[in-house]
């Protein structure tokens, strides 16, 4: 027995399925060892059946998951505070929770997680866009004072002083 070593093993497969692998492990850069690897971790972390070739089935799950996301958006966009979109978020898995299909909550949940996170970024942005708004804002009044119009008067001594013609207040 060898030190060291990881313990291996062989799996066999059609000459077929070996040339889709070997053509898709070339494609992707990386070995048959990690493919097998990087394929069961995907079946294990989505929960999809390998042997199911009912996609009419995953379609309604992805239908049912994309209705219960575009209600958990509408119910998160109501909501003002981080307090009140942590209770919604709890609420909602709570009651995917509760769901039998186990497959159908793993989705669910994974999608809400990137529905707080792109409120937060929705959130960042107007943050952003209001502060934006603000300069623009500040910059027009400036440019306004800039351009006030103006017109010009001579005193009786001689001396010409400049007044603005909304309000005949003198140019300082």
């Amino acid at each position: 027995m060898q030190v060291g070593r990881p313990k291996t093993t062989t799996i066999a497969v059609d000459v077929e399925t070996s040339l889709k692998i070997e053509r898709l492990c070339k494609m992707y850069e990386i070995q048959k060892k990690d493919f097998c690897r990087l394929a069961v971790d995907y079946f294990l972390r989505t929960g999809i059946d390998p042997k199911s070739n009912d996609t009419e089935q995953n379609m309604s799950e992805i239908r049912e998951s994309l209705a219960q996301m575009q209600k958990t958006i509408a119910e998160e966009r109501t909501e003002r505070s981080l307090e009140r979109q942590e209770r919604v978020l709890d609420r909602k898995n709570t009651e995917l929770a509760t769901k039998q299909n186990e497959t159908n909550f793993k989705m669910l949940q994974g999608l809400i997680q990137d529905t707080a996170t792109a409120i937060g970024i929705i959130q960042q942005a107007a943050q952003e866009q209001q502060r934006l708004i603000e300069a623009q804002n500040q910059t027009i009044d400036e440019v306004k004072e800039q351009t006030r119009p103006t017109y010009t008067k001579r005193t009786w001594y001689g001396a010409k002083k400049t007044y603005y013609k909304d309000n005949d207040e003198e140019v300082q």
